[in-house]
C-alpha cells in the first residue's frame, strides 16, 4: 500500500512546545537523544542523588507531600545515618537533613534518619522558604554533602524559560552521569524511578512514527480550529494498514490527545 501521512489537530487541553517530548500510547518514536554538556558529577559514594522534583504541581514550598523534593538512594551494603547531611543549590542555599526535611522522620525512632541498603529516602522542602532553599525550574546545580562537608554527588538540569515539565521528576541521564538530568515517566518518591533510568519514555519498535510537529503555529492561536492551531503528523512506514482506534498522544505533563473524530484530520465514518 502507499505510505499514508495523517495529521492531528490539537485541542486546547494539550499545549505543545518544542521543548516538550511527545509520545504515542502503546509505542513511542525511537529517536536519537540529544544531550547537553553540563556539570553533573559521577557519584563518589554509596549514597547518591536519585530523583528531583523542581517544578511540582502546586506551590514549590508546599508542605509534604506537596512541594519540591530530592530523593537519595543507598546502593551500598551498610545502613547510613544521614542526619545533618545537606543539599546546596546554585545560589548556595542549603537544605539540611532534619526533622523538617526527612520524610517520615520520627524523633523517637533513629532508623527514620538512617537509609538502609537499596533504600530510597525523600528529602522534601516541606514549607522551607525561598530564602533558605529552593530548586530552580530552568537550571540548577544541586550538590549532596555529608555532615562533615564531603561532597558525594552533584545533579544539574537545564531547561528553557518555561522550566522543567510541571509535575515531572528528573533523574540521571543513563547515557552519561555527567549530562544534565532528564525527565522521568512520572514522580516516584521513595521508590525506583518510573523511567527505569532510561532517561525518558520506554520505546517500542513500530511502523507508526511521529513524522512532523507544528508546535508554534503563529499567527494562528495554538488551540485554533484546523487548519489553524498546533498539530502532529504520524507516518505509517510499513506495508499494512493500521487501526488507530484507542491510540493517543501524551505530552510530558501527562495531557492526552485521543485519536478520534475531534482530532484526526479527514476522519470519516467509513
Amino acid at each position: 500500500m502507499n505510505a499514508v501521512f495523517r495529521s492531528l489537530c490539537l485541542a486546547a487541553l494539550m499545549v505543545i512546545s518544542s521543548s516538550v517530548p511527545l509520545g504515542i500510547a502503546s509505542l513511542e518514536q525511537n529517536t536519537e537523544a540529544t544531550h547537553t554538556s553540563s556539570r553533573s558529577l559521577v557519584c563518589s559514594g554509596d549514597i547518591c542523588l536519585n530523583e528531583a522534583l523542581p517544578n511540582p504541581n502546586g506551590y514549590d514550598d508546599a508542605s509534604w507531600p506537596g512541594g519540591e523534593w530530592m530523593e537519595i538512594h543507598n546502593s551500598g551494603n551498610t545502613t547510613v545515618d544521614v542526619r545533618d547531611w545537606y543539599l546546596t543549590n546554585k545560589a548556595s542555599k542549603t537544605l539540611y537533613f532534619n526533622s523538617t526535611s526527612i520524610v517520615d522522620y520520627d524523633a523517637a525512632d533513629s532508623t527514620s534518619w538512617e537509609i538502609e541498603p537499596d533504600e530510597y529516602m525523600v528529602i522534601a522542602r516541606n514549607g522551607v522558604p525561598n530564602s533558605v532553599f529552593y530548586l530552580a525550574n530552568t537550571n540548577d546545580i544541586v550538590s549532596l554533602y555529608t555532615s562533615g562537608g564531603v561532597q558525594l554527588d552533584q545533579a544539574t538540569w537545564t531547561f528553557s524559560s518555561s522550566g522543567a515539565p510541571s509535575g515531572s521528576s528528573l533523574e540521571e541521564d543513563s547515557f552519561s552521569a555527567t549530562n544534565d538530568w532528564v525527565a522521568t515517566n512520572g514522580p516516584t518518591p521513595g521508590a525506583i524511578n518510573s523511567g527505569g533510568s532510561t532517561g525518558g519514555p520506554t520505546t517500542y519498535a513500530s511502523d507508526l512514527v511521529i513524522n512532523e510537529v507544528m508546535s508554534n503555529p503563529w499567527p494562528s492561536d495554538d488551540n485554533a480550529t484546523w487548519p489553524g492551531g498546533e498539530w502532529v503528523e504520524v507516518f505509517n512506514s510499513g506495508v499494512d494498514q493500521m487501526d488507530l482506534t484507542d491510540w493517543s498522544l501524551q505530552d510530558a505533563a501527562g495531557n492526552v490527545l485521543e485519536f478520534d473524530a475531534d482530532h484526526l484530520v479527514g476522519l470519516t465514518a467509513d
